[in-house]
């Protein structure tokens, strides 16, 4: 084996070593940055979106006959209503109870990743590569 075939390959060795090291270093399952939605807070259009579209795949996909809600961003009293059913209607017991009040905040935010539409939110086995998982605040 010629010595710039050896080199070659030990190069091809770190670059997929670090292509893979790269990959795995991500903090697994931890969103600190995203703040709570809801009365009351600094509500981002994205967050709020991705609440909307949560609510919305959650109730269409899981059996719920809630009126969609329009998919604008805006925080509103239809949101927070739907948050609201949301929390009651999904709350588990062997988990742990959502609190009721219309606020998105770390549990509310874990149980849209869980229900909410996969694509957009990771689902619970993914939840830190997804578009959503930016701006729902979880317990991952």
């Amino acid at each position: 084996m010629s010595r710039k075939s050896i080199i070659t390959k030990a190069l091809g060795a770190a670059a997929l070593t670090c292509a893979v090291l790269a990959g795995t270093s991500t903090s697994a399952f931890a969103n600190t940055g995203a703040g709570y939605i809801g009365d009351g807070y600094a509500n981002n259009s994205h967050a709020v979106w991705c609440v909307q579209d949560s609510l919305n795949w959650a109730f269409s996909h899981h059996g719920v006959n809630y009126p969609a809600l329009s998919e604008d961003g805006v925080w509103g009293p239809k949101t927070k209503a739907a948050v609201e059913e949301f929390q009651y209607l999904f709350s588990m017991p062997d988990v742990g109870v959502m609190a009721q009040d219309g606020i998105v905040g770390k549990d509310t935010g874990q149980y849209l990743i869980e229900f909410g539409n996969p694509y957009y939110d990771g689902g619970d086995s993914q939840p830190n590569t997804s578009y959503c998982y930016g701006y729902l605040p979880s317990n991952y």
